[in-house]
């Protein structure tokens, strides 16, 4: 499931993520890639997943957006090296669009 996760959030990014707003647009990029971030961690891919959070909280409009993010993966660090339970993985901050996607 977190390969498709992956998958999905990759083609979006590639894609160009859109908004309403300027605002929105980045709101959504941030979780694309937050949720990619957590996708990675989950998959053992540790150093993939921090260059990717490099690159997301550059992307965060608010500090709240990185907050919720680091809490998410202190979550599944909690669980054993990213080897999340099923409730935990349910509970990551997984734009409606990708969770629809990916049968979460």
């Amino acid at each position: 499931m977190r390969e498709r996760v992956v998958e999905i959030c990759k083609q979006l990014l590639e894609e160009g993520i859109r908004g309403e707003s300027a605002n929105k647009k980045g709101e959504e990029e941030y979780w694309v890639r937050a949720t990619l971030v957590e996708a990675l961690f989950g998959l053992r891919k540790a150093s993939e997943s921090e260059a990717e959070f490099v690159v997301a909280k550059k992307a965060a409009l608010e500090p709240w957006m990185i907050n919720t993010t680091e809490e998410q993966l202190a979550k599944l660090r909690a669980c054993g090296n990213g080897q999340a339970t099923r409730s935990v993985t349910r509970c990551a901050c997984l734009p409606l669009h990708i969770a629809a996607q990916s049968s979460l």
